[in-house]
């Protein structure tokens, strides 16, 4: 019987997908794309959302990672790649934010969280079965280190974790 050891950058991976759906319960899903090089954030909302309404929400997405840029010393001209987009199904409405992991600082999750919240809040469906502790600690370099080590290696495979009754499930 043989073992078979975890690649380190599947387990950093696993990490980032963990922390990022317990620290945002707003969550629904995150998925990592080594090949695409991209990082998807989604959230289920209730209903069908117009496209108006996402496009309001990208364009705020867009300018907060546009001033951000500006925050942390990137090339002022430095446009973060960004992509929003939706797919209704019957009630519910996936929103997906899809950013190029090239560029990704962990102070965006918040930020894009918080303007899913701002903009879409009433429709927002938010996993109450996990509140996010209290004490949870500051996870910004963890969280950093995690995406520079995914920029910096070779693709592994794709991951996506999702949200379920409060429990936080990884796919490979």
């Amino acid at each position: 019987m043989s073992a078979t050891v975890p690649e380190r950058g599947v387990d950093r991976s696993v990490d980032l997908l963990v922390t990022l759906l317990i620290r945002y319960p707003e969550l629904s899903a995150v998925h990592v794309s080594p090949s695409g090089h991209t990082l998807e954030l989604s959230f289920l909302l209730s209903g069908a959302v117009q496209s108006r309404e996402v496009e309001a929400c990208a364009a705020k997405i867009r300018s907060s990672l546009d001033a951000l840029t500006l925050l942390v010393r990137q090339d002022p001209g430095h446009k973060r790649r960004v992509s929003v987009h939706h797919q209704c199904h019957d009630s519910l409405t996936r929103l997906i934010v899809s950013r190029d992991l090239s560029d990704l600082v962990p102070e965006e999750f918040a930020i894009i969280v918080a303007i899913v919240k701002e903009s879409l809040g009433k429709r927002l469906i938010v996993d109450d079965a996990h509140e996010p502790p209290n004490d949870l600690p500051d996870d910004a370099e963890a969280i950093a280190d995690t995406l520079h080590a995914l920029r910096t290696q070779k693709p592994g495979r794709e991951l996506i974790g999702i949200r379920d009754g409060g429990r936080v499930l990884v796919f490979k």
